[in-house]
């Protein structure tokens, strides 16, 4: 593996360990971010220090939100639509 050389000052992506790019911190999905870690467990809604994300990983988690989303309506529809049935 890599080793990876970090200074005092750099920062580095969450996602994918760049330290050469512009990164901002993440606050929309970062609920999903720890669910992908499999650190849900952890997530309070408030978290010791900012989670950095290059621009790629952040529209990356952008993506997987925007599926998530999705993929919950058409459970919801799916779930009214088989309770009209039933009744």
């Amino acid at each position: 593996m890599a080793a990876i050389k970090l200074e005092k000052n750099n920062i580095i992506c969450h996602g994918c360990l760049s330290v050469d790019r512009s990164l901002l911190p993440i606050k929309k999905n970062l609920d999903l971010y720890f669910i992908l870690l499999g650190n849900q467990q952890f997530y309070s809604g408030d978290v010791t220090g900012p989670v950095y994300m290059c621009f790629e990983c952040r529209s990356l988690l952008q993506k997987v939100g925007m599926f998530r989303q999705r993929i919950q309506r058409a459970q919801d529809m799916f779930s009214k639509m088989l309770l009209n049935w039933v009744c």
